[in-house]
């Protein structure tokens, strides 16, 4: 009979142990509701910006070479393109170019038309082929020469001359230290002004980008351009390389 009445007080208290139990889990599933969607502990921040630049002359020059024919077949189109592209390569390789400088831009073989008045309507006339490669001269000194040497090889156009930075990584590094030692700057003397303690760095974003300006005057002759000329008067300039980056910090 003891046992009975022990065992039934054993049943009661861990009911009443399970019953608190289930309750407390309860308020706590509902203060967790509460703050979801919400910082129950926000910080006081700052946004604070840097910039950051530096200018380095280029030591590749860039150009585009142009061949184009038109015949009344596609594929004689297409194959005096490939006689003046053969013709130019063999200039271009003379030149001391490496293969892996040399980069097949454009490729295009289509139809053309022409007016004819009498059926007052447009009528076929023939075809049209066109090739174009880029080419990366790394000595730009020498530029000028194979310009003149491709033209005079048989190109029909040069176009998009630039000048660029073959490895832009450690300049690229360079405006970003000083986007941040300016930005860390600007931070502490906002922090001053308005009072205020920097705590640490919560965030950190570059949306800057390499802009190279190509500062640089041409003047292409067109006697020069394979006629025995002058050759043309090219300089290199200067590129910028930019950073712009964003500094977040903790306040208090």
């Amino acid at each position: 009979m003891m046992e009975s009445k022990f065992f039934k007080t054993f049943v009661g208290i861990l009911l009443v142990l399970l019953i608190i139990f289930v309750v407390a889990e309860g308020r706590n599933t509902i203060r967790e509701y509460k703050y979801i969607g919400s910082n129950p502990e926000s910080q006081a921040t700052i946004a604070v910006t840097g910039e950051g630049e530096v200018s380095a002359v280029p030591d590749v020059g860039q150009v585009v070479i142009g061949v184009e024919s038109k015949n009344d077949t596609a594929k004689d189109a297409q194959m005096k393109v490939n006689e003046k592209m053969i013709n130019i390569l063999e200039a271009v390789e003379a030149q001391n170019i490496d293969k892996k400088d040399i980069k097949t831009k454009t490729l295009n073989v289509y139809p053309t038309t022409r007016w004819d008045r009498d059926l007052n309507q447009s009528v076929a006339d023939g075809y049209k082929a066109s090739q174009s490669i880029t080419l990366k001269i790394r000595d730009i000194e020498n530029i000028s020469t194979v310009v003149d040497e491709v033209m005079a090889a048989g190109a029909d156009s040069m176009s998009q001359l630039q000048f660029i930075i073959d490895d832009e990584d450690d300049l690229k590094r360079d405006a970003q230290q000083q986007a941040i030692a300016q930005a860390k700057e600007n931070a502490k003397k906002l922090a001053k002004d308005l009072g205020v303690e920097l705590v640490r760095i919560l965030d950190f974003s570059d949306t800057g980008s390499s802009a190279s300006v190509m500062r640089y005057e041409t003047a292409f002759a067109l006697d020069g351009m394979g006629g025995g000329g002058a050759e043309p008067a090219i300089e290199p300039g200067v590129n910028e390389i930019k950073s712009n980056i964003t500094l977040i910090y903790e306040i208090r």
